[in-house]
């Protein structure tokens, strides 16, 4: 993308609620062992991806695509007004065209028999680069307080609720209006149903402490009583094996250490474990896994779309995967009732340089938690 193109993208407000310092309990934590650079959210469409890769690769591909019908296909308004994507002309760049982002929404829906749409958990921009054969994820942490607008009113609200209130369609348009986005698909999974991903790997490898047992074992319990099944209770603190469920409750404590810092974290490392797990899965255990993971998943991409546009870069045997979360340290303004104050100005440029020109901003500042990795 030329410097023009570039310096041409529209500003997005700012929207501080306070400069204060942030509180104890929503500072990023500064510690050598917490700064330290590892695989982060990995989240399910990668491990779909790479599943159904594995298939096609040892010549199943007829297969894969009956396996790809099982997934929730559904459809969502695909106009710039729906999904707040700007008039800018950058978005018709030849550059921009080479980029797909697909919004990717861990779903916390605790009440299974709930109609109402839950919150989104998790919140991973994927984007599929094909002019620098990436594949980047860019992590938007869930209390961030951005804009949205809501039955015809616009407020300042969390962007975890967006989801809640309007669907994929509000959360995808609130991510395009605060961040200059172009994106228009999306994938959710609910993120209770991870437990049967999990258990179908074989369990993740987490060293719990003491303090996070018995904040588990309470989710344990809670969770069992809504899915009316049995409740296996982490016996003892230290390196252990987790099921599905005993990881995602792990993976859910807010109430030990740093608030949705120390849940971010712990959310990673349940991806890293659950992602090593998948990849060191023998191929003959891939179909299994497949067919128990796929039909979780709602999205509105097609099969043909998953097929055709998506699976290629993935067949590069040189493919990196790098990862950023946002907001960066140095945009965040205290917090507000829990709601990060967030410089949305700063962190849209960022979002952007790191999506469309390759610019990792964690790079560029010498911040560690930035992820690169070759296939």
């Amino acid at each position: 993308m030329s410097d023009k193109k570039h310096n041409g993208d529209k500003a997005r407000p700012v929207y501080k609620k306070g400069s204060a310092a942030m509180s104890d309990k929503q500072t990023s934590p500064n510690s050598p062992k917490k700064k330290k650079k590892k695989m982060s959210r990995v989240k399910i469409v990668i491990l779909i991806v790479l599943a159904v890769l594995a298939a096609i690769l040892i010549g199943v591909g007829t297969w894969a695509a009956m396996v790809l019908g099982s997934m929730n296909v559904t459809s969502i308004s695909s106009d710039n007004s729906s999904l707040q994507i700007s008039d800018d002309p950058i978005f018709d760049a030849p550059d921009d065209e080479r980029v797909i982002n697909i919004a990717l929404f861990g779903l916390d829906s605790r009440d299974l028999n709930s109609s109402d749409d839950p919150r989104s958990d998790a919140i991973i921009i994927l984007s599929i680069d094909r002019k620098h054969d990436k594949i980047k994820m860019t992590s938007v942490m869930r209390d961030c307080n951005v804009e949205m607008e809501v039955n015809g009113q616009v407020r300042m609200d969390k962007l975890a609720h967006a989801y809640h209130y309007g669907g994929p369609e509000l959360a995808i348009a609130t991510l395009n209006r605060n961040f200059n986005l172009d994106i228009r698909k999306f994938a959710a999974v609910n993120f209770d149903q991870m437990a049967e991903i999990i258990d179908a790997v074989g369990g993740v490898t987490i060293d719990i402490s003491e303090a996070e047992r018995q904040n588990a074992n309470q989710a344990i319990r809670e969770q069992a009583s809504i899915s009316g099944k049995s409740a296996t209770l982490i016996e003892h603190a230290g390196e252990q094996k987790l099921n599905g469920m005993q990881a995602v409750a792990y993976a859910r404590i807010r109430a030990v250490g740093n608030a949705d810092f120390g849940r971010v974290d712990r959310q990673k490392v349940v991806m890293e474990q659950l992602f090593k797990a998948a990849l060191n899965m023998s191929v003959t255990d891939y179909p299994g896994f497949v067919q128990k993971l796929l039909p979780k998943v709602t999205t509105n991409i097609t099969v043909s779309e998953m097929l055709t546009d998506y699976l290629g870069i993935f067949l590069r045997s040189d493919l990196q995967i790098e990862q950023i979360r946002i907001p960066q340290d140095v945009d965040l303004n205290g917090s507000i009732n829990g709601n990060l104050n967030v410089d949305l100005e700063a962190s849209a440029q960022k979002v952007r340089d790191f999506i469309y020109n390759d610019i990792n901003p964690e790079e560029a500042s010498g911040a560690s938690g930035s992820v690169s990795t070759t296939k």
